[in-house]
């Protein structure tokens, strides 16, 4: 009897430690998603340059871009659905080749996020694992559009807080031995499936994209930050 009487207390010992342990795993559990927020907002962006290399294959990756990524949006604040929900379509295919060529790099600066990072070309999985990449649609800085793509919240997340631009936010490009400043007019988010934003433009113009929201939605679908900047 004394055996049995034992146990007792030790089954409701187990059955506590098993109960805590669930409760401390449910908290986990809600509690992710706005830990990982935190943590990113610790994350301060790069200041320096970083020392990143041209990926030799960049041209035939381009036909392979990142779904994450590729899937870039706007061209207005307000797009027309009918131009953009094009099934198959993507990044890499949609408009062919921009007039900026192929292995292009330059640097981004970003005084406002004290951010100064290589810029690559391409936005497959590759490029945009070393930092962030020329939309293969790019035209020349001195002519047109010139898109660039970066994560939000992966690979050191160089465009984690590229929504906090706002209009008249300088940004400048270095490119070919020259400098182009830019003065941000837009920052909108728009359908993951607008590819309006890698369209030519009539004036001289830099379109930075990126996912939103931040942390990953529960059903894994992104909308798109889209920043557009025309030059001074």
């Amino acid at each position: 009897m004394e055996t049995n009487k034992s146990k007792i207390p030790n089954k409701r010992k187990l059955i506590s430690i098993l109960a805590a342990l669930f409760i401390v795993g449910g908290i986990i559990l809600v509690a992710f998603p706005y830990l990982q927020g935190m943590y990113y907002e610790v994350i301060k962006a790069p200041n320096a340059i970083e020392e990143t290399a041209v990926n030799d294959n960049a041209s035939k990756e381009a036909d392979t871009a990142l779904d994450e990524v590729e899937s870039e949006p706007a061209e207005s604040a307000q797009p027309s659905n009918s131009s953009y929900q094009q099934s198959g379509t993507t990044a890499s295919t949609y408009g062919g080749q921009g007039t900026l060529p192929v292995g292009s790099t330059g640097v981004l600066e970003i005084p406002k996020l004290g951010l100064k990072l290589n810029v690559l070309y391409g936005i497959t999985d590759g490029v945009l694992k070393q930092g962030i990449g020329f939309y293969p649609q790019s035209d020349d800085p001195s002519t047109g559009n010139v898109c660039i793509a970066g994560h939000r919240n992966a690979y050191g997340s160089p465009f984690w807080h590229l929504d906090k631009l706002m209009p008249g936010d300088s940004i400048i490009l270095y490119y070919n031995n020259n400098s182009y400043h830019y003065k941000v007019a837009l920052n909108y988010i728009t359908d993951n499936k607008d590819w309006s934003i890698i369209n030519p433009t009539e004036k001289p113009a830099i379109t930075l994209t990126t996912c939103d929201p931040k942390i990953r939605p529960a059903n894994g679908i992104y909308n798109r930050l889209v920043i557009r900047g025309y030059t001074n």
